[in-house]
């Protein structure tokens, strides 16, 4: 049994040693460069609204030339998902957060939380004002999520303001975020850049 006690802690000092070394994680907030880095840490549903909105900034629009893409961020898609679901349970399309329980960012009850505020309370460490974005928008009566989402899309380029936002070449990272209603689906997308 002595024999057997120095090669036991032996096995646990080795095996709990070697469990910390090769586990990497991005810093907060940073953007995910490498497109494998997108592959893997967004959902296929991410995937799918990113490459959309890249493939849309790739051919240009009214409001822009073509401009570079965008990296799939978790503390924007968080902080969309969030405002969408407080838009929805609240039935307001607003930049503002309502103020109530479903804005966990709000300053506090009854004073609601604003983009830049949301999005550094999920975690993008934006040092500026500028340098995030916000487009929303409800789109009615329809059903099928994808194509929900390429109606929003196509609103916000119609509308001046979202357009530059959507387009805005300064911006590395996005985020998707939906709430779906009865009749039909609330949309934020957050966009930033971190320098």
């Amino acid at each position: 049994m002595k024999k057997l006690l120095p090669i036991v802690a032996v096995l646990l000092f080795v095996g709990c040693s070697t469990s910390h070394h090769k586990i990497k994680t991005p810093k907060i907030g940073t953007s995910m460069q490498n497109p494998k880095s997108i592959n893997t840490l967004a959902s296929n549903e991410q995937r799918f609204f990113i490459n959309y909105i890249n493939q849309v900034r790739a051919k240009g629009a009214v409001c822009s030339p073509a401009t570079t893409p965008l990296n799939y961020n978790s503390f924007l898609e968080k902080a969309a998902f969030e405002h969408s679901k407080d838009m929805a349970l609240n039935s307001k399309l607003t930049h503002n957060g309502s103020g109530t329980n479903s804005d966990i960012a709000r300053k506090m009850p009854g004073v609601g939380s604003n983009f830049f505020e949301r999005i550094l309370f999920f975690g993008y460490p934006a040092k500026t004002y500028d340098l995030v974005g916000e487009d929303i928008t409800h789109i009615k009566n329809i059903k099928d999520k994808r194509e929900s989402f390429k109606k929003a899309i196509e609103m916000f380029l119609s509308e001046p303001i979202h357009c530059k936002i959507l387009m805005k070449p300064r911006f590395k990272d996005v985020g998707v975020g939906y709430y779906t209603t009865k009749d039909g689906y609330y949309w934020t997308v957050d966009f930033g850049e971190t320098k």
